[in-house]
């Protein structure tokens, strides 16, 4: 008789501790869903699945707190994004007609040294700056060491909010792409605080590209969002005595305007769109993105997006598990195509940020994908 109690007890214990696994389960996967933004036809709202009491005992006082924390770290970061998205959306108009256009314009070595690290100065700027930065980048562009990185958001110098294109305050973060040379750190945060703003890229090339002349481009962004290119040819030589300080010979410069009327294609599903979309939206107040995330999705959809891509000058296609299934984004890459045969006039930029990518759609077999790593969201 007690060994039959005996083996009533153990079983019942594997039953409980089985039952328990699988509520532990459930709440880590509950609670792995994070905090985020939902986008209903422009009504955004932030949704964040709740601490229940009984979550503290599952998971224990310690991982408890961590998940804790990192749900209020999330909430404090979105919370003013989804507010000043908010007054937009309820205006139904991102930008004015008297913003200044933003520029880009990278200074950097027409001949690098292999093995020795060199820089490339960015500016952030409006065109009036123009001659501030030539004056600035005479002074600054062979102090390599007097540039460091930071992340601190520095203080806000603009008299008016909105009087250009990017948002006073706003974060941008250049993003290098050269085939062959390796930057430190890889990519790097500006903020658009005053009519210029500078930023400083560090790289180094190895020696299989001695005597080439390599192209590439330093793409900003807004999250997952591209807002302009600015193109870079470097010719990579082996180091001569000249050279071996990092002293940089002869400069080449490359500008470019910051793109305007972005079609964001994508799948409503992908959370992390959602949320770029909204920062790039507060940032840039681009009116055919506001129409992107306010009207993609209702019946008029189908109509409205022809007049939408008419007006765009920059296709972004955001592609995905969910984005290669859907219906929406399938309908919105053929009328791309469609769309008065001036497809070829568009800046079209297929993106993807997570591994490994989904296969291309046929619609797009002629354009080459770009990996956006997904921690420019955050």
């Amino acid at each position: 008789m007690k060994f039959y109690l005996l083996l009533a007890g153990l079983v019942g214990l594997g039953v409980f501790g089985l039952i328990f696994w699988r509520i532990r389960v459930y709440v880590i996967a509950k609670l792995r869903e994070d905090v985020y933004i939902e986008n209903a036809q422009g009504q955004v709202s932030l949704i964040a699945p709740p601490l229940k009491g009984f979550y503290k005992i599952i998971l224990g006082p310690t991982e408890f707190e961590k998940v804790k924390r990192r749900q209020e770290s999330k909430v404090l970061y979105l919370e003013p994004i989804i507010e000043d998205a908010k007054a937009i959306l309820a205006s139904g108009k991102g930008s004015s007609p008297s913003e200044k256009p933003v520029f880009f314009t990278a200074f950097y070595p027409k001949q690098a040294a292999l093995g020795s690290w060199h820089n490339i100065v960015v500016y952030m700027h409006i065109e009036s700056a123009v001659k501030d930065i030539l004056k600035d980048v005479q002074r600054h562009s062979n102090e390599l060491q007097e540039f460091e990185e930071g992340e601190e958001v520095p203080e806000i110098r603009m008299k008016n909010r909105r009087s250009a294109w990017l948002t006073q305050g706003s974060r941008i973060t250049l993003l290098p792409r050269i085939p062959g040379v390796k930057f430190n750190p890889a990519h790097q945060n500006i903020w658009w605080v005053e009519d210029f703003n500078r930023a400083v890229l560090y790289f180094t090339a190895g020696g299989s590209l001695a005597g080439k002349t390599i192209e590439g481009e330093i793409a900003a962004h807004v999250g997952l969002i591209q807002i302009a290119s600015i193109p870079v040819s470097i010719r990579f030589e082996e180091a001569t005595p000249l050279t071996d300080e990092n002293v940089q010979v002869g400069l080449l410069s490359s500008s470019t305007q910051m793109y305007r009327n972005i079609f964001a294609s994508y799948d409503m599903q992908d959370r992390e769109i959602t949320e770029t979309l909204l920062k790039a939206l507060v940032a840039t107040g681009d009116d055919v993105l506001l129409d992107c995330i306010t009207k993609k999705g209702i019946p008029e959809w189908n109509e409205l997006q022809h007049f939408a891509l008419r007006k765009a000058n920059n296709f972004q296609l955001f592609w995905s598990a969910n984005a290669a299934r859907s219906r929406e984004v399938k309908k919105e890459l053929q009328a791309l195509l469609q769309s008065n045969g001036d497809a070829a006039e568009k800046r079209i930029n297929p993106v993807y940020w997570t591994e490994p990518m989904p296969s291309p759609p046929k619609e797009m077999s002629g354009y080459k994908f770009k990996y956006i790593p997904e921690k420019l969201n955050k």
